[in-house]
């Protein structure tokens, strides 16, 4: 486990002990000469919480990068913190391909119907 201290605009940084357990860039799939793009992140807490962050990249003069952390207690909060209005992205959806090989999220990664 490593220490971690994630930024989060508008509100105290968050600084914890966990492990990566999933995380997804649309550069990759974008190409290197993207000017914007998005990182997601999740990380599972010493205490066994989640962290789930979201970097806006940006290498535009004057613009800014945007950094976003949210704190979950359950895989199914880490869901609702991947979704943004309401909706999953394609990048989010990759961050929960990712999070399928971790046995607390398999009854999440796919909406299940019998």
């Amino acid at each position: 486990m490593e220490t971690y201290t994630v930024k989060r605009d508008g509100d105290r940084d968050l600084k914890f002990t966990g492990d990566i357990i999933a995380d997804v860039s649309s550069h990759s799939y974008q190409g290197p000469n993207q000017n914007r793009w998005t990182e997601i992140t999740v990380y599972r807490t010493k205490g066994g919480k989640y962290v789930v962050t979201s970097i806006g990249r940006t290498c535009w003069q004057g613009e800014h990068d945007r950094h976003d952390a949210t704190l979950c207690d359950t895989p199914e909060a880490v869901l609702d913190a991947l979704r943004q209005d309401g909706y999953l992205s394609w990048i989010a959806k990759a961050a929960l391909d990712e999070l399928q090989t971790d046995d607390a999220f398999t009854d999440i990664t796919a909406e299940r119907i019998d």
